[in-house]
């Protein structure tokens, strides 16, 4: 990952994010005005997601911090000067604690849970699967 082990964040999954927007859309008059931070449900350290992450695969899964050219050659999008631009300021909000916390925004507005990681792993599960993974056991 482009970012400090230690710098934290609550991820938050893009559906989770969706069906936010689509409920303030449905009553925006409710909404008009309003700034929103939306966070997932659990904050993590980048060292304690790639742990979370690993647990649930079931494999060792260390962390390691990479630049964000490398980290964008590794996820297959080379060259691509947005990526680059939004990671390089998630880097430097996150080192700055600017993404840390907590917040029930997303929760009250769609009037659900979110996503955990483990959740959005076991939606997504195929595309962690990599032919030559090593099970830990």
């Amino acid at each position: 990952m482009p970012f400090d082990a230690d710098s934290r964040f609550a991820p938050i999954a893009g559906s989770d994010i969706a069906l936010t927007a689509a409920k303030i859309f449905t009553r925006p008059e409710e909404h008009a005005g309003g700034v929103y931070t939306l966070t997932g449900p659990v904050e993590y350290s980048h060292q304690e997601l790639a742990a979370e992450v690993g647990r649930v695969l079931g494999r060792d899964l260390p962390f390691e911090q990479v630049t964000v050219t490398t980290f964008l050659e590794l996820i297959g999008e080379p060259g691509d000067t947005a990526k680059l631009k939004h990671f390089e300021a998630v880097t430097i909000d996150q080192r700055e604690g600017r993404l840390a916390g907590v917040t029930d925004t997303a929760p009250r507005i769609t009037g659900q849970s979110l996503q955990t990681v483990e959740d959005f792993i076991d939606e997504h599960r195929s595309r962690f699967e990599l032919p030559y993974a090593v099970t830990t056991g």
